[in-house]
């Protein structure tokens, strides 16, 4: 098999394989690309058990074949060589590489070693606009958790019908579910892995149209050129949308910018918990306005105040992580931001069009926030 490419077109490719490269891996044959030669074109693919990579390239190829190798090395030599270079793949018993100054060869492994995707028919899918997607997720995913013992919660619940694509995170303590509307087509539900979706996140960034099929065991996406499969999460996920409240005692209005101030002026005592919760900040929400206190045992403390419109009961006492409230703040478009409560206990939330954020306050017993 020959084939002639040059690398601007060829390191691309091995870059984005890379990302699914396992950073460790107990059988060798997860460290390696499987390369597959076809009339007019080169098929890479790599995985790390989750996510499945496939890339082409289109080029004049001779012959036809598979094989495996590397991934690493391959990779960084084609990153050392010049991006004008024109690369000549001969292979053979090995992987012959040269260009005008430079010849190299790499060792092959036996490409049925290389793990296959299983087949699983025909599957129903939907076509969405890449940004759209890439936004949905940088709006829920952060509130997928990360705790090993909660598996179903380890990823974000997709689900796509009647034009909208919903998606569902939740750590516990927060939930994000997010609606945005897909171009065409229909498709299932499942739950795909943090990991996977921050890795597919990365080759979002231009402007086409994506599309996304759900089966029971994976979930797919189509690119231009490139596929991704990830392995879903076999488990069941709660049904969070069953329990959202209907009913507030306190609707809070205040600016956006103005809050995020202040909550990232609070952020190096928050961080500094003691283990009785200590260190969160406490607000006091009346008609004058709200106070942030925030002490960290031992080190110190913040008071900061902020002006707001209050309609409902004055809330004290009320114990908020810092960060997760700015983690929903800076994804939502408007400088005026409504914050729903419900007594110093109950849920706090959050919503724009598409976006529902759920967070529930600290509860701490054994010490106060002062």
């Amino acid at each position: 098999m020959k084939a002639k490419i040059i690398n601007s077109k060829f390191t691309p490719l091995l870059v984005a394989a890379s990302t699914f490269l396992p950073r460790r891996s107990i059988e060798p044959i997860y460290s390696c690309f499987l390369f597959r030669f076809g009339d007019g074109f080169i098929e890479l693919t790599s995985t790390d058990r989750v996510v499945t990579f496939k890339g082409i390239i289109k080029v004049e190829v001779e012959g036809e074949g598979e094989f495996a190798l590397g991934g690493e090395i391959l990779r960084d030599y084609c990153l050392a060589l010049p991006s004008d270079a024109e690369l000549r793949l001969n292979v053979g018993k090995k992987l012959k590489l040269s260009t005008k100054s430079h010849k190299a060869s790499f060792q092959l492994v036996a490409s049925k070693n290389f793990p296959q995707l299983s087949s699983i028919g025909k599957v129903d899918g939907i076509e969405i606009s890449s940004l759209g997607f890439k936004e949905a997720l940088s709006k829920s995913v952060f509130a997928i958790s990360r705790d090993p013992y909660m598996p179903a919660l380890q990823g974000a619940f997709l689900e796509g019908k009647d034009g909208i694509l919903k998606i569902v995170a939740t750590d516990g303590y927060r939930l994000s579910i997010v609606k945005t509307p897909f171009i065409l087509g229909t498709t299932g539900m499942a739950i795909v892995p943090l990991g996977a979706l921050e890795n597919i996140s990365k080759f979002l960034d231009d402007d086409f149209i994506l599309r996304i099929e759900m089966s029971e065991t994976r979930t797919s996406f189509y690119l231009e050129d490139v596929e991704l499969h990830a392995q879903n999460i076999s488990a069941i996920y709660p049904a969070v949308e069953e329990k959202l409240p209907e009913e507030f005692t306190s609707h809070l209005r205040l600016s956006r910018s103005a809050l995020m101030n202040r909550l990232k002026v609070a952020l190096p005592f928050s961080t500094r918990a003691d283990s009785l919760g200590r260190g969160y900040t406490t607000f006091e929400i009346n008609r004058g306005g709200i106070k942030l206190k925030c002490n960290a045992p031992e080190l110190g403390e913040n008071v900061s105040t902020l002006e707001c419109s209050l309609e409902g009961e004055e809330i004290e006492n009320l114990l908020l992580q810092p960060s997760y409230l700015i983690d929903v703040l800076q994804k939502l478009d408007g400088d005026e931001v409504e914050i729903k409560l419900k007594g110093n206990l109950g849920p706090v939330v959050i919503e724009e069009e598409g976006l529902y954020h759920l967070m529930m306050p600290m509860s701490v017993r054994g010490g106060d926030n002062e």
